[in-house]
């Protein structure tokens, strides 16, 4: 994903609204914050662990067996993000953002 494309809190709630989820993020800086934050899911306290990563400060290990080199194949993307969904004590991991984000 690119940094200059991350949407608003308020544009992630939007987007998953229109994707039929009954989901609310509370707001928090996508930039700054890191670690578990709250939401409500189907009317009930939850919350999500959010990290946002710098491409540039993410390690590739070409010497593994298979080798882990991703940054030739992701273009001008700049960002990596990663969130777990939290529901009544189960961790469920979502590694995607609503469609219209993932062009980004």
């Amino acid at each position: 994903m690119r940094d200059s494309t991350l949407p608003t809190v308020d544009e992630w709630n939007e987007a998953i609204k229109a994707e039929g989820f009954d989901l609310v993020i509370d707001l928090f800086d996508l930039r700054e914050d890191d670690g578990y934050l709250p939401a409500t899911l189907k009317g009930e306290e939850s919350g999500f662990e959010w990290y946002l990563k710098h491409v540039a400060d993410m390690q590739e290990y070409p010497d593994m067996d298979p080798p882990f080199v991703f940054k030739p194949w992701i273009g001008d993307r700049d960002v990596a993000l990663t969130y777990y969904l939290y529901r009544k004590r189960m961790k469920t991991r979502r590694p995607t953002l609503p469609r219209q984000f993932l062009r980004n």
